[in-house]
């Protein structure tokens, strides 16, 4: 975790395990090993922190955008009042996200729609002009960027509503993804 002041920053280590043979001690009688995968451990940890350090963001790469990963911190986020955890990570860049479902119209039968049409994030850097230019900190440095964000509905089955920022800095594109969405698209992108 980042812990300080925006002048000094360190790093505290939250957890250190060994991963080697867990899924075969975890089988073991009485273990106090959990058999939950370590994309959802990483989640419990930071809402452990959450705890004691209040509202958090955990600031995760994009192998930890799983559908399991929102779904167990929707539970814990659920679970108790005084703390709230938040994930900023980067999606792939084939990935799919989808715009809110049409209103269902009076008078029309069966269940109403989870989500509406499919956007494909990469498809959405062709058209450049829609983005805006800022100034951000990135390392240290002042950089200039451009940026498209978006809320939209994200996970299969769960279909989430999270805020997608779509950004290029220099020749290269990245989609980043908060599931904050008060939080502004500079605020991702420097986080």
């Amino acid at each position: 975790m980042l812990v300080g002041t925006a002048a000094h920053t360190l790093c505290l280590p939250l957890k250190i395990n060994i991963q080697d043979g867990l899924q075969e001690a975890a089988s073991w009688e009485n273990s106090s090993i959990s058999s939950a995968s370590h994309v959802v451990q990483m989640i419990e940890n930071g809402y452990n922190a959450a705890k004691t350090f209040g509202d958090s963001i955990l600031l995760l790469d994009r192998y930890f955008l799983t559908v399991r990963a929102l779904r167990k911190m929707q539970v814990l986020n659920a679970s108790e009042t005084g703390h709230h955890l938040e994930i900023v990570t980067k999606a792939k860049v084939n990935c799919t996200a989808y715009l809110e479902p049409e209103p269902r119209k009076p008078g029309k039968c069966g269940r109403p729609r989870k989500k509406g049409d499919a956007v494909k994030l990469a498809a959405l850097f062709r058209n450049d002009s829609e983005f805006q230019e800022t100034s951000v900190t990135i390392y240290g440095k002042s950089c200039a960027v451009k940026y498209k964000a978006m809320d939209l509905l994200w996970g299969k089955g769960l279909y989430q509503k999270m805020r997608f920022v779509l950004v290029i800095l220099e020749d290269q594109q990245s989609i980043l993804v908060s599931t904050d969405l008060q939080m502004k698209a500079e605020q991702i992108i420097e986080l």
